[in-house]
């Protein structure tokens, strides 16, 4: 009983690092939860390198994504009653459905 609780003890801690590396690494950068998990585990729990690598792979996936095209989105127009300004606004959107 008592190895056991030990060993309860021991892997119940390395997994509360865990948790708040990944915390301290989301609030750091604003990453998502498996992209830090992923980060960490390439980084061997270390936050420097952890956050160097989700900067790489943050601009990888920014490429990635300017190349595709955005079909869908609205075009609004406000004027103010004055007539004398007004605003034109277009929001383009991308789905992952």
């Amino acid at each position: 009983i008592f190895f056991r609780s030990i060993f309860v003890l021991f892997f119940r801690n390395c997994t509360m690092a865990t948790k708040q590396l990944i915390t301290a690494l989301r609030n750091s950068t604003g990453a998502g939860l498996m992209h830090c998990k992923k980060a960490l585990e390439h980084s061997n729990g270390d936050l420097k390198k952890a956050a160097e690598w989700l900067g790489e792979q943050g601009q990888l996936m920014a490429a990635k994504k300017a190349s595709r095209a955005t079909v869908h989105g609205a075009i609004c127009v406000a004027i103010k009653p004055c007539k004398t300004s007004g605003i034109l606004m277009e929001a383009n959107v991308e789905t992952d459905f």
